[in-house]
């Protein structure tokens, strides 16, 4: 996999909480699950390297009460 897969890969599948608990495991959650949790209908997400976009994508729904 390219550098570029894996960094895709990383945000797609290794999110960590935001509140930490100390002695509690962390388990990365998928986007998918935080949109979820969330109650998020969806989310744009865009890669920087080196100060060009390198990658970007849309996950969930355009709009609420959507189906696409």
């Amino acid at each position: 996999m390219t550098d570029l897969g894996n960094a895709i890969q990383a945000v797609e599948g290794g999110l960590l909480p935001a509140n930490r608990i100390q002695g509690r495991p962390q388990r990365p959650l998928k986007l998918r699950e935080r949109l979820a949790h969330y109650r998020a209908p969806g989310i744009g997400l865009v890669l920087i390297q080196q100060d060009k976009m390198v990658w970007s994508a849309g996950y969930g729904l355009l709009e609420t009460g959507g189906d696409a």
